[in-house]
């Protein structure tokens, strides 16, 4: 599956709203996602309201990973035959776990509020490449992202008021690479700063 080259603005109300919101929101499982080139901002206005709306440029949530708040919908996952389910109030989706490996790269993305810029959480291996994120936002993350592995390189990451703009949730032991980024705030994996080698091959910007 691939979204691509898409400009998404005005999602939901520019300021107030406590509903979950996403300019891009995937959920369920699924083989590869690609989520490359797009632009998306909550609202084209400027604002400097920053609101207790909990919404997300982009929000992912494979088979395993429980979607916040959605009305009307209820997923699980049944480990025993490996398959995620939907259900609605008139029907039940089932199918089979997918690799849920995800990409994203090359976009451009503006939140505000108590949500992440980017949050996703799948199974399989993500890779997070070339976007500029901001997010006008409280203590949380800018990028808040949990995988089988990650590969996190040369992005743009405007955080919060926090000491954390972009965080990495992993297996133990499971493989990563964070190179070449520039941060206001600093990266975390699995709750640690990062420490060598990769802490000098990233930048901290005032």
């Amino acid at each position: 599956m691939r979204l691509a080259g898409n400009d998404v603005g005005d999602i939901g109300p520019a300021e107030g709203g406590a509903q979950t919101s996403a300019g891009i929101e995937v959920i369920g499982t699924f083989d590869q996602l690609d989520v490359v080139n797009n632009h998306v901002r909550r609202s084209r206005s400027v604002s400097q309201v920053v609101d207790n709306a909990d919404w997300y440029a982009v929000l992912i949530n494979g088979a395993r990973a429980q979607p916040p708040r959605l009305r009307g919908l209820n997923t699980f996952f049944a480990a025993r035959t490996n398959t995620a389910f939907l259900l609605s109030a008139n029907r039940i989706l089932a199918q089979l776990l997918g690799r849920e490996w995800v990409s994203l790269q090359g976009n451009f993305l503006e939140a505000y509020g108590v949500g992440a810029t980017v949050r996703a959480a799948v199974g399989g291996a993500c890779t997070f490449n070339d976007n500029r994120c901001t997010l006008r936002g409280r203590e949380q993350p800018a990028v808040d992202l949990a995988a089988g592995a990650a590969v996190v390189n040369a992005n743009q990451v405007q955080g919060t008021l926090g000491k954390v703009a972009v965080l990495l949730k992993l297996p133990d032991a499971a493989p990563f690479t964070v190179l070449g980024n520039i941060t206001h705030n600093g990266i975390q994996v699995n709750d640690a700063f990062l420490a060598a080698p990769w802490a000098p091959l990233n930048v901290l910007a005032p």
